[in-house]
């Protein structure tokens, strides 16, 4: 199963420590990470194991669905398609969202009315046994006393007959929407899986434009530092002061650029157009 409490489950993680799924078994996990590592070996992806204490289960969906849904999106975020790839999978959680909302109001009500058939099947059946114990009072006084003994014709079965049919009839509806309730929580559970995939690629991508920028950045570097260790070949210097430090490599504040890109994140499932050069 895909998820079972109170067992030893695995998880696949990226190289810099993201969950990218959980509550998988061995195999599971083995297929996912080759999935990742075939779209990009250089990832750092491997898996762990995770012993869960028992929880409530989660919507039982098949790992084949999930792993399809993802190739589909791998497939689809090439060639700068991320950001398009990005809204069509919003939308698509946001539809399986509402039709499983749509899915939880109907089952509720499925709930509801067949808790109060049962209850008026649960009183049928109870006056007719309080019915049964008064016709039986009454014909052991009539015996007693010597008159007709009269017993009761029992059309209290037909009250009983009836709750029955329709309590049975809605535990029949109940069980299809039972199941047309999972089958939403199961759609959910890929949509909002292929939305996490598509943020990934948009982030990736934008990844690749800064690698890009630095290449630039540090060609131009180079040139410079090359001009500034030459200059004296040919007579000139500089001050002390103006060279110290040049050969450094610059670092910024990583805990900071993490958060940006957290919110970053965040910021594209409001809006998948958000550049993170617009967040600081």
């Amino acid at each position: 199963m895909f998820y079972e409490p109170g067992v030893t489950t695995w998880k696949v993680v990226d190289g810099e420590g993201v969950v990218l799924n959980e509550h998988v078994t061995y195999t599971q996990a083995n297929v996912l990470a080759e999935m990742y590592l075939t779209s990009n070996p250089n990832r750092g992806i491997h898996i762990k194991a995770m012993v869960e204490a028992a929880a409530p289960q989660a919507p039982q969906v098949p790992l084949e669905a999930i792993a399809g849904a993802e190739k589909a999106a791998v497939t689809r975020m090439v060639n700068g398609g991320e950001r398009d790839a990005l809204r069509e999978a919003i939308e698509a959680e946001q539809q399986a969202a509402a039709t499983l909302d749509e899915r939880k109001g109907v089952a509720s009500r499925a709930a509801v009315m067949l808790t109060g058939l049962q209850t008026a099947l649960d009183k049928a059946i109870a006056d007719r046994e309080s019915r049964i114990a008064e016709s039986g009072a009454e014909l052991v006084a009539a015996m007693r006393s010597g008159g007709a003994a009269m017993v009761d014709s029992g059309g209290r079965l037909l009250d009983i007959a009836s709750a029955t049919f329709k309590r049975d009839a809605a535990q029949s509806a109940k069980a299809q929407i039972d199941a047309d309730l999972k089958e939403a929580e199961a759609a959910h559970v890929v949509a909002e899986s292929q939305c996490r995939l598509a943020v990934r690629a948009v982030m990736s991508a934008e990844a690749v434009v800064m690698v890009e920028r630095l290449k630039v950045i540090k060609a131009e570097m180079g040139v410079i530092l090359a001009a500034l260790d030459t200059l004296g070949l040919h007579g000139g210097h500089l001050p002390f002061s103006a060279t110290s430090g040049i050969h450094d490599t610059p670092y910024g504040d990583q805990d900071a650029e993490n958060r940006r890109w957290g919110r970053f994140a965040a910021a594209l499932r409001a809006d998948p157009a958000t550049q993170i050069g617009e967040l600081q």
